[in-house]
């Protein structure tokens, strides 16, 4: 599929983003281990969410969808931890690693074998940092590249509890440990380096689960500044869960790329309703204040999530520079593309320092965002795993300067970030495999062109060689 989207005017509107894609997969995994029936309502209605609602049909729990967009109602009735049953086939993850490394801490502790697989991209990302604890806790974990690279066979076990340090900040890799733990037998310990997401120890308790955080002690920032290292969370084992109704917020990383094109095109004023305000995944609000946005919030409500609408302006002088140092980055990794994409009409010189886990995802985002930027006229280089952005990148591209061609290498992010660059820059931009979108944000052609943007879609036909 290939899109082009043109913007010739301020983009100005307000946008209903589907529901968040980290709460929507806990959501179902919890309904799947708590035994009865769950009730979901907003679930997120890519494809990433659908592949964790696959595995857990395929696990043995019945899935139901009762109501469809623009607010999805799903049902889940399950028999329970015990009574989940062995896959007749493997578990295919699709393109999404939150589904992948989730269920394989799921798997771990259920008594039987579960395959796990991925497509080609997922199949190339960094599984050992979730297999090598659950190998700790008892888990019999075998495939590709010694248990590091999917697919992955897991011989469920009674796990054992663990004292674990994680060596990355990744809220999926925590999760992981979390869900085996429910099971093991004693308390586990997790400490992650800084802190990450934390939507699982907020809706565990929804499920009648029960986690403690405790400060972690002081660390060491990438910058060689002391700094908080997170925190320590305490799961105490042979937990059952209770079914339970859980309402889904929208998704502020999906919702960051309409407000991010708000600040940075003059004019412009975008609204995103009902949205996710977890102090954990609105930094990017801050970031865009820091550079000179107006950013407005309403909570509107509040319960295991609190969520609200946020308003973005874009300044009356303009974006100004920033520096992104190593430890906010955990809280940003989703927006960085797009937050790259303000810095290039930004006065000055922006640093996003230690972006390394930007390598590890659909794509190489880092190199990704590079490219795009590039193509915009920026300066742009990539030092190690930090990104420098000097300033009047896609500034430059005032007008229909030419037709620019990118192709986001099936990455939904980049793909957005794609269509966001040219709304900033106001030039012609066709995304190639834009149809990639549809893992988190089926709907993001349209509401981006509710706001006032151009997008042509068409389809590319396959040529036989």
């Amino acid at each position: 599929m290939m899109v082009s989207v043109f913007s010739p005017r301020p983009l100005s509107g307000a946008v209903r983003v589907p529901g968040d894609k980290s709460i929507s997969h806990r959501a179902l995994l919890l309904a799947a281990l708590a035994e009865g029936r769950s009730v979901i309502r907003g679930l997120g209605d890519g494809v990433d969410v659908g592949s964790t609602m696959a595995a857990v049909r395929r696990l043995g729990a019945t899935v139901t969808v009762e109501a469809a967009w623009p607010r999805p109602v799903v049902v889940v009735d399950s028999p329970g931890r015990d009574g989940l049953s062995e896959p007749d086939d493997v578990v295919d993850a699709g393109n999404s690693g939150t589904t992948a490394r989730l269920a394989l801490g799921l798997a771990a502790g259920l008594p039987f074998t579960t395959v796990l697989t991925g497509d080609e991209s997922l199949r190339r990302r960094p599984m050992g940092r979730v297999s090598e604890p659950l190998r700790a806790m008892g888990a019999v974990i075998s495939g590709r590249s010694e248990g590091r690279l999917l697919p992955l066979a897991v011989r469920g076990a009674r796990l054992r509890a663990i004292d674990w340090a994680l060596t990355v900040a990744s809220a999926q890799v925590k999760t992981a440990l979390i869900l085996a733990a429910l099971g093991a037998a004693g308390t586990t310990r997790l400490t992650e380096p800084w802190p990450t997401r934390d939507h699982t120890e907020r809706i565990l308790p929804v499920f009648s689960g029960e986690i403690e955080r405790r400060p972690a002690s002081v660390g060491t920032s990438a910058e060689g500044m002391s700094a908080p290292a997170g925190t320590t969370l305490v799961v105490p084992g042979g937990q059952v869960l209770r079914p339970a109704e859980v309402d889904v917020p929208a998704d502020p990383s999906s919702a960051a790329f309409f407000l991010t094109a708000a600040a940075a095109t003059p004019g412009s004023e975008v609204v995103a309703e009902g949205i996710s305000l977890n102090p954990g995944r609105v930094a990017f609000l801050q970031v865009l204040s820091e550079m000179g946005a107006e950013v407005h919030l309403w909570t509107t409500g509040d319960g295991y999530e609190p969520y609200g609408d946020v308003t973005v302006r874009s300044g009356r002088d303009g974006l100004r520079s920033v520096t992104i140092t190593g430890e906010r980055v955990p809280s940003l990794i989703d927006e960085l593309p797009v937050l790259a994409v303000a810095a290039g009409v930004a006065r000055g010189r922006t640093v996003i320092m230690g972006a390394g886990e930007l390598r590890h995802k659909e794509s190489d985002r880092l190199e990704g965002t590079a490219a795009l930027l590039r193509l915009f006229g920026a300066e742009v280089e990539v030092k190690g795993d930090d990104l420098v952005i000097e300033n009047g990148g896609t500034a430059k591209g005032q007008g229909d300067e030419g037709h620019a061609v990118y192709d986001c290498h099936g990455d939904h992010r980049l793909a957005m970030a794609a269509a966001i660059a040219a709304c900033v820059s106001g030039r012609h931009l066709s995304i190639e495999g834009a149809g990639c979108v549809a893992i988190s944000y089926p709907g993001f052609w349209r509401d981006l062109a509710s706001l006032g943007a151009e997008v042509t879609e068409w389809s590319v036909p396959e040529v036989d060689e």
